[in-house]
This record gives structure tokens, sequence and C-alpha cells, in this order.
């Protein structure tokens, strides 16, 4: 399920649909909320996201 959150994530990113970002941050919380296993996805998410962000010059 992380594998095509992820995807998915990065699908939304790249055509900026906000919408879906939020429904996959929503999924990524969830998920870590039952993670027995202490890995963060919405950690993960967020550090796609800060990648994806263009530098300012």
């Amino acid at each position: 399920m992380p594998d095509q959150l992820i995807a998915a994530y990065l699908k939304a990113l790249r055509v900026n649909d906000k919408l879906t970002l939020a429904r996959i941050e929503a999924q990524a919380a969830e998920y870590d909320a039952h993670n027995r296993f202490g890995a963060r996805l919405v950690d993960e998410l967020s550090e796609l996201a800060a990648d994806d962000m263009p530098m300012a010059a």
C-alpha cells in the first residue's frame, strides 16, 4: 500500500492536483496511525514534496 500511495502522490505532484494530494496525505496519516513498525509515510511524502519544489535562483 505505501508504494501505491507514493506513486499516486508523485503523479498528483506532477499535475498539481491539490485535492488528491490532501486525500493521499490523509490516507498516509491513517496508515501511520496503525503502523507498528515505526515507519512514517507522512514524513516520506513531505520529503518528496520538498524535493519537487523548484529552487529559488
